[in-house]
């Protein structure tokens, strides 16, 4: 009876396990197969501080910093 009963259980305990680690494993490996200089990541320009500057350069002035939402990581 209770070898029965865990032969019933043991496909459904792993079929639900599975159903939440697979989004996640998902994520995971598309952030690793992204090669690194197609990658791109949010960062400060120290050297401009002024708004107008920064907006004209096609980035964003946010926090009294500007910021270049395109930076290669490569630079």
């Amino acid at each position: 009876m209770l070898l029965s009963g865990y032969l019933i259980a043991l496909p459904i305990f792993t079929l639900i396990t599975l159903s939440f680690l697979l989004p996640l494993l998902r994520v995971f490996t598309t952030n690793l197969l992204t090669p690194i200089e197609k990658s791109h990541y949010s960062t400060s320009i120290p050297w401009i501080n002024d708004p107008s500057e920064c907006e004209h350069t096609g980035r964003d002035w946010r926090d009294r910093k500007c910021w270049d939402n395109e930076h290669n990581p490569m630079f």
